[in-house]
C-alpha cells in the first residue's frame, strides 16, 4: 500500500485527512479451503479519509477508512433464492486505529 494524503487542521488538534492508495498485490496464496479469485488483478486504487487527534506534544490518535474503487472480483452467482443470476462485487475495504507516540 501507498497513500497519498492531505491533513487540514480545523480546529486546534483535530485534523482531516483525505486522499488516494495505490495498493499491490504481492501473494495471492490462502491457507485453507479457500479459493482466491481473480488473481490477474495485481492493481487496486483506492480513496480514504480519517481524522486524527493530537492530545499533546507526545501522543497522538488516527483513524482512517479505505474504500477501493476498483472491484476485486466479479461472480455470477446463481441463486435461485436471491435471484437467477445475481452478480457480486467484492472491494478492499480497510479501517485503520493508529495511537503514536512522537519523540
Amino acid at each position: 500500500s501507498l497513500p497519498a494524503l492531505i491533513s487540514w487542521e480545523i480546529f486546534t488538534s483535530i485534523y482531516l485527512s483525505g486522499g488516494l492508495e495505490l495498493n499491490y498485490l504481492l501473494s495471492a496464496d490462502a491457507p485453507g479451503n479457500f479459493q482466491v479469485l481473480d488473481k490477474d488483478r495485481k492493481f487496486d486504487l483506492s480513496a480514504l479519509f480519517g481524522i486524527a487527534f493530537d492530545f499533546n506534544e507526545h501522543w497522538m490518535a488516527d483513524m482512517r477508512y479505505t474504500h477501493g474503487l476498483l472491484p476485486l472480483s466479479n461472480i455470477a452467482v446463481f441463486d435461485q433464492v436471491i435471484a437467477p443470476e445475481a452478480e457480486y462485487k467484492w472491494y478492499n475495504q480497510t479501517l485503520q486505529l493508529a495511537l503514536q507516540y512522537k519523540f
